[in-house]
């Protein structure tokens, strides 16, 4: 051993110290020695002394007579077995190799650490303490993926243990600044072959890969890739590829593989649009690069106008600054061309709906409907209808107009029959109305054969039946006669004359104040003939109201909101 501060071989190794005999510079202390010495144990055997210490422990592993033959390590080793445990977990169910896997479980027992934000203090030293095992194992998983240039994603590791992804990439980020890790950027062509496998191209799966990849190199030269996710750039792509080989891939079908909204995939898309690669056809892109690149769409979105200060804000603005933000005449000059077409195309509107509106069906429909509202006013002015004249209405057929057949030979009513073509075009509109309807019903069906093959019998609901409503009440023409007829309907109590309820309205008759049956009878203008039991019956009936009206007056109503007691009148 050479001293560090003077270059002396005299090294004095004493006390479990190395010390310079020359300068006295204490180069090492308290020296684990790694010679191995025997023992002899009580039956005369040779033993090992010391104990085995790995790398990945901070303490040799004892044993006392409480814990011989105990599995139990400490706390470390259990966190990081459980650790590999999960990496291999999720490593399986996403198709990760297992030296990926491997450096993932190195990230996790860095983090179990603290990584660099240790020695600074900003951080605890074990950054694994307090957050979900499953956010951290993920999370260096993903990293590891990065790493390595595979194609995973981090909404694929979110799946696998049911959270939320931007909830895991807030752990993925803390876990990065902990680390002090500088990730690559990652290039979108990684993801093209996996999302084109997934929309099931067949054998032209290799051809689209290439147009997306060539898509994705326009996007880069472009500069639409920067700051942007890497799936709203595949699925852009995937979408012109399969267009590009006339396979017709909606955008549903991309947004359901790349999983992304369908606003940032027509976002992609409008940006393309703008670039001079996007007004080329499908064989001069192929075959034609351009060697120029286009502005990024942030410094496009940059250079468009504003809104115009209004007038009274104009005013108190300097001139210099007025002067600056003036528009040229070039600019001016469009806006009013722009305006000149609005104008125009407004004008030429209103003539599309004059002249609609001035077709005699139209009229003569407009005239129909404003008579039928104008009936509906009036009957709802007078407050009731006729029911003679309800049945009449009902019952009268409708006449017939203009559209009768009558007269017409086989060759005109021909004209009416649609074509084959016309037939499959109304079927797929009707179709694709009912389409709800119809795959609930189909699902409905499905569950019930389902049902009958396992043998659970179908259950059936007793509906409640409503009543018919009576018919033998005519309709009346005031609320008074409303509420006569309903008090001699329901009949709530029989210690009520409701024969001198007649007094109560003005122009009663006892002729009205029958009982259902009665006006009813008295309507068809027919009497019943009583028998000598009912006879006896209705003289005993008008005997006891007779009896329960004496000493008390029926209720008035001019005193119906005073205050009374129950038994007064009960």
């Amino acid at each position: 051993m050479r001293c560090t501060n003077c270059g002396s071989l005299a090294i004095d190794f004493a006390d479990s110290q190395a010390v310079c005999s020359a300068c006295g510079v204490v180069l090492e202390e308290s020296q684990i020695v790694s010679d191995i010495t025997f023992a002899e144990n009580t039956a005369g055997g040779a033993v090992v002394q010391g104990s085995y210490l790995g790398a990945d422990q901070v303490r040799a592993r004892t044993s006392g007579p409480g814990f011989r033959g105990s599995s139990a390590g400490e706390s470390r080793e259990c966190t990081i077995a459980n650790a590999r445990w999960n990496i291999t977990r999720m490593a399986t169910a996403r198709g990760v190799t297992t030296h990926v896997a491997e450096r993932a479980l190195r990230f996790f027992q860095l983090a179990l650490d603290g990584g660099t934000a240790t020695a600074a203090g900003s951080q605890p030293k074990n950054f694994v303490l307090g957050r979900k095992s499953d956010y951290t194992v993920a999370s260096c998983l993903y990293v590891a993926c990065r790493m390595a240039k595979t194609t995973h994603m981090l909404i694929d590791f979110a799946d696998v243990i049911q959270v939320n992804v931007f909830v895991l990439g807030r752990s993925y980020l803390r876990l990065l600044r902990v680390l002090n890790l500088q990730m690559p950027l990652i290039d979108p062509s990684f993801y093209i072959s996996r999302f084109a496998a997934l929309l099931e191209f067949g054998d032209e799966t290799q051809r689209v890969v290439t147009d997306a990849t060539r898509l994705v190199t326009r996007f880069k030269t472009d500069w639409m890739v920067e700051g942007r996710r890497p799936a709203g750039i595949c699925g852009a792509c995937l979408l012109l590829a399969a267009r590009m080989n006339h396979f017709r891939r909606s955008v549903t079908e991309i947004v359901q593989v790349v999983k992304i909204a369908d606003v940032t995939l027509r976002k992609r898309l409008e940006e393309f649009k703008s670039t001079p690669s996007g007004q080329l056809t499908i064989e001069d892109f192929r075959s034609v690069w351009l060697e120029e690149e286009n502005n990024p769409p942030a410094f496009a979105r940059a250079r468009v106008p504003k809104a115009t200060v209004k007038s009274a804000d104009a005013h108190h603005v300097a001139p210099e600054y007025a002067e600056l933000q003036a528009p040229t005449e070039q600019d001016a000059s469009k806006y009013a061309f722009d305006g000149e077409i609005e104008r125009l195309a407004d004008q030429a509107t209103e003539q599309e709906i004059n002249l609609y509106l001035q077709q005699d069906d139209i009229r003569a429909l407009d005239s129909d409907l404003s008579v039928q509202e104008r009936m509906r006013l009036e009957r709802a002015k007078s407050g009731h209808v006729v029911a003679e004249q309800q049945t009449e209405a009902l019952e009268q057929p409708e006449q017939e107009g203009d559209g009768s057949l009558d007269g017409l030979d086989e060759s005109e009513l021909d004209n009416f029959i649609l074509s084959e073509e016309e037939v499959k075009i109304k079927e797929r509109v009707w179709m694709e109305f009912n389409k709800d309807y119809l795959e609930a019903a189909l699902a409905r069906q499905l569950k019930l054969e389902a049902d009958q093959k396992a043998g659970i019998a179908p259950t059936t609901r007793n509906r409640k039946r409503q009543k018919p409503r009576d018919g033998t009440t005519a309709p009346t023409k005031s609320a008074a006669e409303s509420a006569k007829q309903m008090m001699l309907q329901k009949r709530w109590s029989r210690r009520i004359n409701y024969d001198v309820l007649n007094s109560l309205f003005p122009g009663g008759s006892d002729a009205q104040l029958g009982s259902k049956n009665t006006s009813h009878d008295k309507r068809n203008n027919t009497t019943p003939p009583l028998s000598e039991n009912e006879e006896s019956e209705e003289d005993t009936t008008q005997a006891k109201r007779a009896r329960a009206t004496e000493g008390h007056d029926v209720v008035s109503m001019e005193h119906a909101d005073e205050p009374y007691e129950q038994d007064e009148y009960w």
